[in-house]
């Protein structure tokens, strides 16, 4: 069995997690998860495997009741708060 790594665009990723663009970028950012891999100057990618990994966890996160990531909380709340 071949052990292809597949790379995702932009869009394709705001896809698959339905978050927004800079939600992405923040949890990149704040958490770790899902870092893109630099193409170019100007062209990310992200790893389908680590794009696939991050939703399957947060779907489990959700089941077992955990809290959600601090920097995600803080973002609802600003948003709330308008």
């Amino acid at each position: 069995m071949e052990n292809t790594i597949r790379l995702l665009r932009l869009r394709d990723v705001l896809a698959r997690t339905g978050l927004s663009r800079s939600g992405l970028y923040e949890i990149a950012s704040k958490e770790g998860a899902l870092r893109p891999v630099k193409l170019g100057r100007r062209a990310s990618a992200w790893i389908e495997q680590e794009v696939t990994q991050f939703i399957e966890e947060r779907i489990r996160s959700s089941r077992e009741n955990k809290a959600i990531p601090e920097c995600v909380a803080k973002r609802d709340a600003k948003v709330v708060s308008r």
